[in-house]
């Protein structure tokens, strides 16, 4: 959910020179997008050599490898129309 406010003003030297103010937000709620889930199967499985059996599942398996998209972020900006 992105908002923005902004709010125009005239100045009073000149009735065609305007200044506006603006306030954006991005990612206004701050919602969290989870990455994909990490579904190797490395440390699983038969191996070539039967002598190494390693049945230790990693320890980064089945797990979220991240967040996608940016946290909330906020910008303000000035524009001077003349």
């Amino acid at each position: 959910l992105d908002l923005g406010l902004s709010k125009s003003f005239n100045l009073p030297w000149n009735e065609n020179h305007k200044l506006q103010i603006r306030w954006e937000v991005f990612n206004a709620t701050n919602t969290q997008r989870f990455g994909l889930l990490d579904q190797s199967r490395s440390g699983y499985g038969l191996r070539l050599d039967p002598a190494v059996r390693n049945l230790t599942p990693p320890t980064n398996w089945s797990n979220f490898t991240g967040i996608q998209g940016a946290p909330r972020v906020m910008q303000v900006g000035a524009r001077l129309q003349f």
